[in-house]
């Protein structure tokens, strides 16, 4: 699961200073017996205990929703680290948390004055001194808040991965039918384009083959060019086939209509699989109704053990579904998954 779901929305530092005060100053004064000038520097005493600890509270709340990055699946760390940056998410919480401390050292300062002011307005005067001061440390994390929010912001859009089962990722040029591929052989609804770069996010889709979870991705297209010449949608894709791919169907479009000419899409190929190196990745050709049988033949000999697929008419879906199911049951007799598998189903998975 995506551990950055229950992160709730992150506050202002404007907005915490206003549900503090507000508290604050609606603290009432102490009643019995007492001389006026304690009962004054008891209620000023409350109102500035009351403002540390409502904000005690919430960034408390805040810091403790984070996951903590150490603990995460790799796949959302390398997600973190590309949206925003692990370590400038850190230093933001780090600084948030210790925003606590600096608050409870002004309340132990201003109690101190508060001992020994001799008026009312001396008080008053006081416990104001003491909101401006306040408000100036919560100022000082304004920008770490503000970074907070982009991390929530950016990481709840990722879909939920579940490293106990099985993931294909699908992958390929743009444009070349990952997304009409995912739509149809999982629960996954990405939008459907007829022009490249759609897919802007990963897409995640799910199908049960028996009691096997399968778990679909379609990621963004990836452009035939050097890593580092690579823009961040590219490099989240290649971030989802390395860390969460079981299988990877590589897609190859050798029809008219493809984003790239079938020579670039072949090297692309062959970057992926030296990216991957020790990974088994299945060749698909799609858009097989659209393709002259010319073409077709000649990647036939190329490809002898690839998958042709349509998905407008839904050719060679079932062949593929069969190979998918076939892998997966393989997968799943592998230490990787065989103990949190055997673990949720209650059982020990034999090897046939």
């Amino acid at each position: 699961m995506n551990p950055f779901r229950k992160v709730s929305r992150v506050p202002t530092p404007q907005k915490l200073l206003d549900q503090a005060f507000s508290r604050a100053m609606a603290t009432k004064r102490p009643k019995g017996q007492m001389p006026s000038l304690k009962r004054y520097r008891i209620h000023e005493q409350g109102r500035v205990s009351t403002a540390v600890n409502v904000l005690r509270s919430r960034i408390n709340k805040i810091v403790k929703e984070f996951p903590t990055i150490e603990q995460i699946d790799p796949f959302y760390k390398d997600l973190l680290e590309l949206l925003v940056g692990v370590d400038k998410t850190r230093l933001a919480l780090g600084k948030v948390q210790g925003t606590i401390g600096a608050l409870e050292r002004i309340e132990e300062q201003i109690n101190l004055k508060l001992q020994l002011a001799e008026h009312p307005r001396a008080l008053e005067a006081i416990r104001k001194e003491a909101f401006g001061r306040i408000s100036s440390v919560m100022e000082q994390i304004k920008p770490d808040l503000k970074l907070l929010s982009k991390v929530r912001m950016q990481m709840k859009r990722i879909p939920d991965f579940d490293p106990r089962w099985p993931c294909v990722v699908i992958g390929g040029a743009p444009n070349a039918g990952k997304s009409s591929l995912v739509r149809i052989v999982s629960s996954g609804k990405p939008e459907i384009g007829a022009y490249p770069f759609t897919t802007r996010d990963l897409v995640f889709g799910h199908r049960d083959f028996g009691f096997i979870k399968t778990q679909f991705v379609d990621t963004p297209g990836l452009l035939d060019r050097p890593m580092e010449k690579r823009n961040k949608i590219e490099k989240q894709a290649l971030i989802a086939l390395r860390r969460v791919s079981d299988i990877i169907l590589f897609l190859i479009d050798p029809s008219e209509y493809s984003s790239l000419p079938l020579e670039d899409q072949l090297d692309l190929l062959h970057e992926i699989n030296q990216f991957f190196e020790g990974t088994e990745i299945k060749i698909v050709i799609s858009k097989v109704d659209i393709t002259p049988p010319e073409q077709l033949k000649k990647l036939e000999e190329q490809f002898s053990d690839a998958l042709w697929i349509s998905t407008a008419t839904r050719k060679g879906i079932d062949e593929l579904l069969k190979y998918l199911e076939t892998k997966v049951e393989e997968l799943i007799v592998q230490p990787k998954f065989k103990q949190e598998i055997s673990k949720s189903m209650g059982y020990t998975l034999q090897k046939h």
